[in-house]
């Protein structure tokens, strides 16, 4: 144990713990009480991956990939969205500017009219009144 203990860590890697060199120095018996009192899983020996894992590791990582871009074509489609309901928006309150002058137009041309056609009556009136 002394000698797992002192040994340098691997490159890249933590200092090994007390409780990994006591896991790895203990029979590899998943009924091992002491491992099991102290919270620690006994370390197993790593296998390298099948042919058939490595392809399905390799799907796995092209599926988050286009996971992944799902995702940002979906953030770049919300904020397109959200532009455009903004520009709509915008549009909508021009509009209800233009209609509310145009009839403020309607009524001053009514007014004009309403005023044009006085005048004329009085000056067709005075016009065609007595000849001296």
């Amino acid at each position: 144990m002394e000698a797992l203990k002192a040994m340098p860590p691997a490159e890249g890697n933590a200092v090994v713990s007390s409780a990994e060199v006591v896991s790895k120095v203990l029979p590899k018996n998943s009924s091992n009480i002491f491992l099991k009192n102290i919270g620690v899983q006994p370390i197993r020996p790593t296998k390298a991956p099948t042919a058939k894992e490595r392809a399905l590791e390799a799907q796995l990582s092209a599926e988050r990939q286009g996971s992944a871009l799902l995702q940002e074509e979906v953030i770049v489609l919300k904020q397109k969205s959200q532009s455009t309901d903004e520009a709509l928006e915008k549009t909508r309150r021009e509009l209800e500017e233009y209609k509310r002058q145009v009839e403020e137009n309607k009524k001053a041309t009514e007014e004009t009219n309403a005023l044009m056609r006085r005048f004329f009556m009085i000056n067709s009136g005075a016009n065609s009144g007595p000849s001296v």
